[in-house]
């Protein structure tokens, strides 16, 4: 995955959420089906865009929040 691709994730995400076609907290396996995800990556993906969602913030700078926090998850990890 990379900042082009949660970019992308993030603006459908953006566009079903304002549509009101769906349940947000629905959304996982539609991203999951929509761009071909597994359920761990669509996982992190909702995750993330949840907690990085915010109406007056442009898609790439959350992305880019999400990637960095993901990466500073793994390092934590990894530390254990």
């Amino acid at each position: 995955m990379d900042k082009d691709d949660v970019e992308e994730w993030f603006e459908w995400m953006d566009e079903l959420r304002t549509s009101g076609c769906t349940n947000t907290f629905g959304l996982r396996p539609l991203l999951a089906q929509q761009f071909d995800l597994d359920r761990k990556v669509s996982a992190w993906a909702h995750t993330a865009w949840m907690k990085s969602f915010n109406p007056m913030e442009p898609v790439a700078k959350r992305a880019a929040w999400a990637i960095e926090q993901e990466k500073t998850d793994a390092k934590a990890a990894n530390a254990d």
